[in-house]
């Protein structure tokens, strides 16, 4: 069940912290609290990992727990029943063990850190609304942080997918009329006693070409490709080159900017206005970044922040200056002097959003009649390859000759 969109997080107020406790004890990064302190053992089930559970159930898990735990509903009878929802038998029992932890008196949080099945920034705004009494208007903006994030990545692969979609038939479309058409039209024409024109000499060139390694052609390009996505997707060099590969293609490369600088305003705006600092919040963001690019630029900014310093301060030390243009530095800048830095970071994610939707749109307009006048042209050349020979044949057997 989707979260209201007519909820902003902004709506949601800063967490304070009680007199008795510092924010470094109550906001304590997951990682260093280890669950032996609140007397539960470790747990025999394994921890998931990141992309074992879709980012829909995610969505479902905890938009269903905050309203559950709104309505009065304990954690773990929410857990409860939502884990006897889920299609994924290993997650069914790495939830049923969140719901034992619980129940043992593990704290909420610290059994989802375990469980692998949100990353960082998601478990430390958990974290804050636990520790403050929101914890159900904090689980829903996670909830709501994911669905951005899901739509973010819906409007990414959309715009990519039916492009190289197109781009794939076309090469599937091209090699079978090398491979059967184009081979019998050059034994056609070379059984003609005539003059063929460059182009249609050129066909035939290629087509015998194709059609003696034609196949192994195809079979070689599918499995090249195929290599090439898994390393960009399993491996760190592969996901670094196809980056830089996307970042320079023309509007593939404005797309994944607008994304990403929406998803940076949007996640580490809700981690502040849930109560986290600035630098726990960052090391938080660092996770939820879709891109290495990013990532290393977050890793900067945190190490930066965490010795004292200022975003106008921060930025200096940012070589990479096409990833945060100058209006949006001045924008993080002013309104880190201000003091609504988390409301004009969402505010950010929200125009960015908005532009990335309209970049997408713009994408898949502007590629697909790219590709139709290239089928358009391919289809031409091979018409007049073939029209032209066979009308001056035609022509030239005049009646009584």
């Amino acid at each position: 069940m989707s979260p209201n969109q007519n909820n902003t997080v902004t709506d949601i107020k800063p967490v304070s912290t009680q007199p008795n406790q510092s924010k470094d004890r109550v906001f304590q990064d997951a990682k260093n609290v280890r669950p032996a302190a609140r007397g539960v053992e470790r747990s025999k089930v394994k921890k998931l990992s990141p992309h074992a559970v879709s980012r829909d159930s995610k969505e479902y898990l905890v938009d269903n727990l905050s309203m559950l735990i709104a309505s009065g509903v304990s954690v773990g009878e929410a857990l409860d029943t939502i884990g006897k929802e889920m299609p994924s038998k290993k997650v069914r029992d790495v939830i049923a063990e969140m719901r034992n932890k619980v129940d043992e008196g593990s704290a909420f949080w610290l059994a989802l850190r375990d469980s692998g099945i949100l990353n960082t920034s998601s478990v430390a705004i958990i974290h804050a609304g636990e520790e403050s009494g929101r914890l159900s208007e904090n689980l829903h903006v996670v909830a709501e942080q994911i669905h951005k994030s899901n739509m973010m990545n819906s409007k990414v692969r959309s715009a990519l997918l039916y492009p190289a979609f197109l781009i794939v038939l076309l090469i599937i479309v091209g090699s079978g009329i090398g491979l059967f058409l184009l081979p019998k039209l050059a034994d056609i024409f070379k059984g003609l006693n005539m003059k063929l024109p460059w182009y249609t000499t050129a066909l035939i060139t290629f087509g015998q070409f194709w059609g003696k390694w034609g196949i192994l052609i195809t079979v070689g390009f599918f499995v090249v490709l195929g290599i090439i996505i898994l390393l960009s997707i399993y491996t760190k060099t592969g996901k670094r080159f196809s980056e830089i590969l996307l970042f320079h293609l023309p509007g593939v490369n404005q797309l994944l900017y607008q994304s990403e600088i929406s998803r940076f305003g949007f996640i580490l705006g809700s981690l502040l206005e849930a109560g986290l600092p600035v630098v726990e919040a960052l090391d938080s963001l660092s996770d939820s970044m879709s891109t290495l690019r990013y990532r290393k630029i977050i890793a900067i900014m945190k190490t930066s922040i965490e010795e004292g310093n200022t975003f106008a301060a921060t930025f200096e030390k940012i070589t990479d200056r096409k990833a945060f243009n100058g209006p949006i530095r001045q924008l993080i800048v002013s309104a880190e002097k201000s003091g609504n830095l988390s409301e004009t970071l969402l505010k950010l994610s929200k125009l960015y959003e908005d532009k990335a939707e309209i970049t997408a749109k713009n994408l898949e307009t502007m590629i697909e009649p790219i590709i139709l006048v290239l089928i358009a042209v391919g289809v031409l050349f091979v018409a007049l390859a073939v029209i032209v020979p066979i009308y001056s044949l035609i022509g030239g057997l005049e009646p009584g000759k």
